[in-house]
């Protein structure tokens, strides 16, 4: 992008030399805080037609079991000492179950869970859209970008509080006159989001460390140490939080975090750094090879004038693909991080920029190599942007023209039939069911388990090998105890069609069936209806076993389930 010089407005314009422009063109290719009223009523247009577009998505959104387990370990413990118990194994910090707890105490109801993370994405795109360093225009296409539009708003995951928290971050960063507090604050919370985050606020910190090295005075280097001291400490406790209640114990199923190694890692390593474009295949997908692995590097390039923030790009984009290389592959809403964090730090050097123009520390790059290549990054930055407006359009119609989980279908047949308004819902596999509570309040089975529980424990305790004949054993003795109907979803593909079969499924789980077992289930129970609409896994065959049961159909009764926990109240309809 063009020359940085310095402006008397507030900030150097990205096209620096152009002549005086009226209110539209300043607002479109002006830089810096949107200050006069007609800049913030344009502003202000954009942002609502942001949220009504998310808020119009996510009311035809069905929330599925990734939204739906996260909102139950949130409530379901008695009291809010028990939040950390809920989250072992789970691998994720605290903080989006604590918003989702304080959330629920103020609007006991399952909406809270949409509502909240539209309004972090909203807090998000505000502090973005009027506060960023940038042409309006390329605030615009973030805004209206896949991760902003969709996939950290509609989508209700602790994403979301990752973007905000590095907007916060960059908005406040500012190592010449520093506030310590705003950037350990920012980073102890940032490690409370996600494993991924954690790994970044790690990164920042170190950038944070090196901006204010090179800024010591001899007359002020006793105070300046103190203060990175203090802010190390916070955030080193936070990363330390953050890794207590992540990190497995020995009774984990999820096998890679059983086996992660020092050589692990540093394959992970090395692959990331290599293979960019096969590190962030989803982040990238709609750009062709070999370009997509360029991409990532001409970001690092771009910021070669600002040395500390391009080695933060390079550090962030190496971390997150030795997560994914070394314990998961990384979905979008993982990999679009990447694309968050250069923001930000494109962000914090527009400020440095301005901040050397402004007080003549250090000459801006507005002439020279290192220049010509932060206006490359800039351009870059912008092309992927447009990318991925494309690409929240794709999400958005694939959102709205399907749907993410059959779990609704249940709530809408039980509110349609009194009879099953006490039912338990069993499913297999069990984890099928997680989304169910955010639509109904009925109870939740599982016989893996032998226990009511609204999440699938993800550990060694929970059955690994299960059979038709033993499902439909659990259903017979719980309808003795409990005395009431029985729904149970069976989401295996093929079990309609396969007189026999057997299925291996995450993590380290099968579950099987022979002619015998499947002959004997379909004579006890009845076949409501086969749901297989969902994009996702959450297609599954409905059947109910009615009560009272008859005398031949009953079976020895298992162990005692734990006490139900207190259902939540309402479901809802997507």
């Amino acid at each position: 992008m063009a020359e940085i010089t310095a402006s008397s407005e507030g900030g150097p314009p990205l096209s620096g030399g152009l002549p005086e422009r009226g209110p539209l063109l300043t607002f479109l290719f002006g830089q810096g805080p949107l200050q006069s009223r007609s800049d913030r009523f344009l502003g202000a247009g954009l942002l609502l037609a942001w949220l009504l577009m998310v808020t119009f998505v996510s009311s035809r959104h069905e929330v599925w079991r990734d939204e739906a387990r996260a909102f139950s370990l949130a409530v379901s413990p008695a009291s809010w000492s028990g939040l950390p118990k809920a989250l072992e194994n789970e691998g994720h910090p605290l903080l989006w179950y604590v918003i989702l707890r304080a959330a629920h105490q103020i609007l006991p109801h399952p909406v809270v869970l949409k509502v909240a993370s539209i309004g972090i994405a909203l807090s998000a795109v505000s502090l973005f859209l009027f506060q960023a360093p940038f042409p309006v225009w390329l605030r615009a296409l973030f805004l209206f970008s896949a991760l902003p539009v969709y996939e950290y708003s509609v989508m209700a995951r602790n994403y979301g509080i990752s973007m905000l928290l590095f907007f916060l971050l960059a908005w406040t960063f500012d190592h010449r006159h520093p506030r310590p507090l705003r950037p350990a604050l920012c980073l102890f919370l940032l490690a409370q989001t996600n494993v991924h985050s954690c790994l970044l606020a790690l990164v920042l910190l170190m950038v944070w460390n090196l901006a204010r090295c090179w800024t010591w005075r001899p007359e002020t280097w006793r105070r300046a140490l103190g203060e990175q001291a203090l802010v190390s400490l916070i955030v080193g406790v936070g990363i330390a939080l953050a890794l207590v209640i992540t990190m497995p114990n020995d009774q984990t199923a999820i096998p890679k975090a059983r086996s992660l190694g020092l050589s692990t890692i540093l394959e992970s390593l090395s692959r990331s750094v290599g293979d960019p474009a096969g590190t962030f295949f989803c982040l990238f997908s709609m750009i062709p090879q070999p370009l997509a692995g360029l991409v990532p590097w001409l970001l690092v390039a771009g910021l070669a004038g600002f040395p500390a923030l391009a080695g933060a790009l390079a550090a962030g984009m190496a971390a997150l693909g030795a997560v994914f290389h070394g314990l998961h592959s990384g979905f979008f809403r993982h990999q679009g991080l990447l694309l968050i964090l250069a923001l930000t730090l494109y962000w914090m050097a527009h400020q440095e920029a301005r901040r050397r123009a402004l007080e003549t520390v250090a000459p801006p790059p507005g002439r020279g190599w290192p220049a010509a290549a932060f206006r490359l990054g800039n351009w870059v930055l912008a092309a992927v942007l447009v990318l991925q407006c494309l690409y929240g359009a794709v999400l958005i119609r694939q959102d709205l023209e399907g749907e993410m989980s059959s779990c609704w279908r249940i709530g809408d047949l039980v509110a349609s039939r009194p009879d099953l308004r006490g039912a338990i819902v069993v499913g297999e596999p069990d984890v099928l069911m997680e989304a169910v509570r955010y639509y109904l309040p009925n109870r939740i089975y599982v016989p893996r388990q032998g226990e009511f529980a609204d999440v699938v424990l993800l550990t060694r305790k929970n059955l690994a090998h299960f059979s038709l004949g033993g499902l439909q054993d659990s259903v017979t003795a719980l309808q003795q105890r409990e005395r009431c109907p029985v729904l149970v979803a069976i989401g295996h593909s093929g079990f309609m069609a396969e007189p026999a079969g057997e299925r291996t499924y995450w993590p380290e789980k099968t579950f099987s069936w022979n002619p015998l077992e499947k002959q004997a289930f379909l004579a006890r129970a009845e076949r409501l209806g086969g749901f297989h609409g969902a994009s996702t896994s959450e297609n599954f065959d409905l059947f109910l076993f009615p009560f009272p049961i008859s005398p031949a159909s009953e079976s020895p009764a298992i162990p005692p389930a734990s006490p139900d926990p207190s259902p939540i109240p309402g479901g809802i309809h997507p």
